[in-house]
């Protein structure tokens, strides 16, 4: 049987963070929690989209900025932590190599600027080794390294 038709995978979401508060969404699988993601970021691809509410941040809509705007806020001022950090790490680039390119998609700043800053994030998640570590690939990495590394992606 095939379905039409519109199906909401949300609806009637709502919450407030003030300054430096964080929230943690957690649900059945299947639930919407990834959709609230990418709802937020602005990042439901076709042909999904958002068709009521709104998201604001610092008291502007988020919903229509261009995207080179939304990317200055995207992984810089709001970011989305997925449950699987082996899915959210590229196999065949390094960790350094990853957190330097999310570094440099956001801020402008000299790679080896942006290097220096990434070693600080695995150090202030206390990953052992952390200058080790920016040079090997995730699947030579324990569940706890990849989980801070994937928690620092956020930049």
């Amino acid at each position: 049987m095939v379905c039409s038709g519109a199906v909401k995978a949300l609806r009637d979401i709502n919450f407030t963070l003030e300054r430096g508060e964080r929230i943690g969404v957690v649900g059945e699988s299947g639930a919407g929690k990834s959709v609230l993601g990418f709802s937020i970021l602005n990042l439901i691809s076709q042909p999904g989209r958002i068709t009521g509410g709104d998201v604001r941040f610092e008291g502007k809509s988020l919903q229509n900025l261009e995207d080179k705007d939304m990317r200055t806020i995207r992984g810089n001022r709001i970011a989305m932590i997925f449950q699987d950090p082996m899915m959210t790490l590229n196999p065949v680039l390094t960790i350094g190599d990853q957190m330097v390119e999310c570094l440099l998609a956001h801020r402008e700043i000299s790679k080896s600027a942006a290097r220096k800053i990434a070693l600080q994030k695995l150090m202030q998640v206390q990953i052992p080794s952390p200058e080790k570590r920016l040079d090997q690939y995730p699947m030579n990495y324990q569940a706890v390294c990849v989980s801070g590394s994937s928690l620092r992606l956020a930049c």
